[in-house]
């Protein structure tokens, strides 16, 4: 009779842990999605995009950028490493593009990063563009960004395509690096 109530009490165990949240993740191997937060309406996840025109290479750690919209801070995407926080020389700046699904009404990027003192330009489009002229004037700038959460404002714009562009690594920095972008 004791093992049959040691067996039950650990089924329902079983079946409780199974249904949390941390036993979906260890089950599947899902990431939770952040909620929005209070008054704040959550863009459907976009597809993160390396970009760095000529005469960079196309590529900025590829392998890295699912990490920018997978919810979890603990995960980075990383610029490659430069001389200088000019790039060495080589290039104006390198950065990110966030392809939407569709076309949407755009308010915020929020960006979380533990790199500090870097600046960037925010750029939309209604789809990605091959250079960086092609994109148009920044909708938003930002210099002297600190670790954590920056918000840029995007002023209700409609657009499929957002492009963060990096234009500084910061004083005595050679890479920077970034946990989360998220639109609103």
């Amino acid at each position: 009779m004791a093992v049959v109530a040691v067996v039950l009490t650990l089924a329902v165990v079983g079946v409780l842990f199974a249904k949390s949240t941390t036993g979906r993740r260890m089950i599947d191997g899902s990431t939770t999605q952040q909620e929005p937060a209070a008054g704040e309406i959550a863009v459907p996840r976009p597809k993160p995009l390396a970009f760095d025109p000529l005469p960079g290479s196309g590529v900025e750690h590829d392998d890295e950028l699912p990490f920018l919209v997978d919810g979890d801070p603990a995960t980075l995407w990383s610029t490659e490493n430069y001389r200088t926080n000019l790039f060495g020389g080589l290039k104006p700046g390198v950065g990110v593009v966030l392809q939407l699904s569709g076309a949407s009404k755009l308010e915020e990027l929020r960006v979380t990063s533990p790199s500090e003192g870097w600046a960037v330009e925010v750029l939309v489009a209604a789809s990605p563009q091959s250079t960086r002229q092609a994109w148009g004037e920044p909708v938003a700038t930002k210099k002297g960004i600190a670790k954590g959460s920056t918000t840029l404002n995007l002023g209700g714009r409609t657009a499929g395509a957002v492009l963060l562009w990096i234009t500084d690594l910061g004083e005595g920095n050679s890479v920077v690096s970034i946990a989360e972008l998220r639109l609103s």
